[in-house]
């Protein structure tokens, strides 16, 4: 069992909801350089210990239901580098089983503690093709892994509920207050204007727009109470970002805890 973790946070009087993404997990990525290492056991490891997190976290904000958003990057994919060639551990089907396995293990895991349910959207790994302009639109490895989890979830009786995504977007609201989830490979996050942008685009008052793609926990508030995040990658550094970027990463992924009314904290969970 990983290890306990007692995070030390105020108890919520009211019912709260939180959102818990998987970010950027790239199944299947084999990473030794650097001291850096990154395989399908430690992806597990991580992932497994990240719920646990969840739990604890749950616990000491009366949180009901914990809505998991996964972010994209779900697998490593065989062809966006030519690197993935050879650092890739397994093939880019085994990937897309695999992991959906892992995701049903995880969302199990929480199931027995808090309601649980379930999206997912793509990113630029998850791709069948290298060039974005050669892929179909929703042509993707997790259009493949959501079915896997939809009809797990139909059938288990383990009260997890699936709740179909946008294949690159989607919206979750809570106790109030709106969310958009994308990866963060097709949207510019890093502009200032961004929230306000699509909020005029979906003709929805976001609160937050929450984003993956570049492995870093970032936030910034651009309004009166209105933020622009991204969550952290529980792959971390690789030879790609170290060698060709320049940059390293901690092991992360990120919450939201939503109170009763309407109160809410982004929140960096560090693995």
């Amino acid at each position: 069992k990983p290890s306990e973790f007692k995070p030390v946070l105020r108890k919520s009087d009211g019912k709260s909801y939180m959102i818990a993404c998987i970010s950027d997990l790239h199944y299947g990525a084999k990473v030794e350089i650097d001291g850096q290492y990154y395989d399908t056991e430690l992806a597990r490891y991580y992932l497994l210990e990240y719920g646990y997190r969840i739990i604890e976290m749950a616990e000491h904000n009366n949180v009901e239901e914990v809505h998991v958003m996964n972010l994209g990057d779900l697998i490593e994919g065989d062809s966006m580098r030519a690197s993935n060639t050879y650092s890739a551990e397994k093939t880019f089907a085994e990937q897309i089983a695999d992991s959906s396995e892992l995701i049903i293990e995880f969302l199990k895991l929480l199931s027995g503690h808090v309601k649980v349910r379930y999206s997912g959207i793509a990113g630029n790994h998850d791709r069948i093709h290298k060039a974005k302009d050669d892929t179909i639109f929703g042509s993707h490895a997790v259009h493949v892994s959501n079915k896997i989890i939809e009809t797990y979830a139909k059938y288990s009786g383990d009260g997890i509920v699936y709740e179909q995504a946008n294949d690159y977007d989607h919206i979750i609201s809570a106790n109030n207050k709106s969310f958009l989830f994308v990866h963060g490979d097709m949207t510019a996050v890093g502009r200032k204007t961004i929230l306000a942008e699509q909020s005029m685009v979906y003709g929805i008052n976001f609160d937050a727009l929450i984003a993956g793609h570049i492995h870093h926990f970032t936030m910034r508030e651009v309004g009166d109470d209105k933020f622009v995040a991204t969550f952290g990658s529980i792959k971390g550094s690789d030879e790609y970002s170290l060698k060709q970027l320049g940059t390293s990463a901690s092991r992360s992924q990120g919450v939201i805890i939503i109170e009763e009314y309407g109160d809410f904290e982004i929140k960096k969970v560090k693995l």
